[in-house]
């Protein structure tokens, strides 16, 4: 029985013939944040940003990368202040990030890194006609070169905008149908070739998702046209922004596994709900937490999933991981991470 043994900052986890058995919480060091965590895979990295602590309506924003086995020392975002949880993706093998300043007419900011540094300048998410205003955390995701946003507008109304050629296209229209808090910011992920969208009811009633399929391209369509479907309801009541992950199940060094689309949720109770999409009838499903979770209250705010591949002594591991902001004070940010051997 092949038995493999990785030591991490936090504890062990353990791999019994090629499955993970048990996950623990790694923290990041001396990290202390204000809000939920962003996570995107960016090559053999998994990144996660926070809002700091410090601050009342205005925080720093912070970041640190894990490698698998350990994180780095928490560095901050040069000149990067936010009121809400910032956002993460990668498009053309460039890392961004989005954040919501103070004073800044409720404009959203999105920065650039140069490999794991950000150095640049932010800059307002706009294009010729007009800018992305919000009062809740934004949302990215990158589709090969082109990066997404998606935000709540000041009335609740979610919109969309894509990034191509250094350009901005802000969508005319909201999406339609989907209404939430002003204050609750969506979710955005990549499965199969479509972008899938959710958000929580405007009372925090229920959780809404749905697909956003591209739109058949020519002269006079911008990139952000996208035709989306009706809403599905998932009857599951949260307060905060729900998380969107493809996560890969049942990889071992013989099998590939299957990518699998999970939403996840933080239920009244601290703990962390999932449920999964069925490509089938294209519908969302209850579900055990595909990454063990400790017993007891986690997190009261917005968590994040993500997945990574990895390599530790030359051998390849695969990564599904949720981030989330701990419960109790300092309130770290946290990582549950499950690994197994790549096919």
């Amino acid at each position: 029985m092949k038995r493999l043994m990785v030591s991490l900052a936090a504890g062990l986890f353990t791999f019994v013939s090629g499955v993970a058995c048990a996950a623990d919480v790694v923290e990041v060091p001396d990290s202390s944040a204000s809000t939920g965590p962003a996570l995107t895979p960016f090559s053999d990295w998994l990144v996660m940003a926070w809002a700091g602590e410090a601050g009342i309506s205005s925080h720093p924003v912070w970041y640190s990368v894990f490698n698998g086995t350990s994180f780095t020392a928490q560095a901050q975002v040069r000149g990067a202040l936010t009121s809400t949880a910032p956002a993460l993706a990668v498009a053309g093998g460039k890392l961004y990030l989005a954040t919501t300043p103070p004073n800044e007419n409720d404009r959203i900011y999105s920065y650039e890194a140069t490999g794991l540094e950000f150095v640049s300048d932010g800059v307002p998410l706009c294009d010729e006609q007009t800018c992305a205003r919000t009062r809740a955390a934004p949302a990215l995701l990158g589709v090969g070169t082109t990066l997404f946003a998606a935000w709540t507008s000041l009335n609740g109304e979610i919109m969309v905008a894509a990034r191509t050629n250094g350009v901005w296209s802000i969508a005319a229209e909201p999406i339609p149908d989907a209404v939430t808090s002003p204050t609750t910011g969506p979710t955005l992920a990549l499965y199969e070739n479509r972008i899938h969208l959710a958000w929580v009811g405007s009372e925090g009633e229920a959780i809404w998702a749905a697909v956003g399929t591209p739109a058949v391209s020519s002269a006079g369509v911008p990139p952000s046209s996208l035709v989306w479907s009706k809403p599905v309801e998932i009857p599951e009541a949260t307060k905060v922004a729900p998380a969107l992950g493809a996560l890969t199940l049942g990889s071992s060094p013989n099998n590939p596994g299957s990518s699998v689309l999970f939403l996840a949720w933080t239920t009244a109770d601290s703990t962390i709900g999932f449920a999964r999409w069925n490509p089938a009838n294209e519908q969302w499903t209850a579900s055990q937490s595909p990454i063990p979770q400790p017993a007891g209250a986690l997190t009261s705010e917005a968590v994040a999933l993500a997945s990574f591949t990895f390599s530790v002594s030359g051998e390849c591991f695969r990564s599904n991981d949720t981030g989330f902001t701990g419960v109790h004070k300092p309130h770290r940010s946290d990582l549950m991470s499950v690994h197994t051997p790549c096919p």
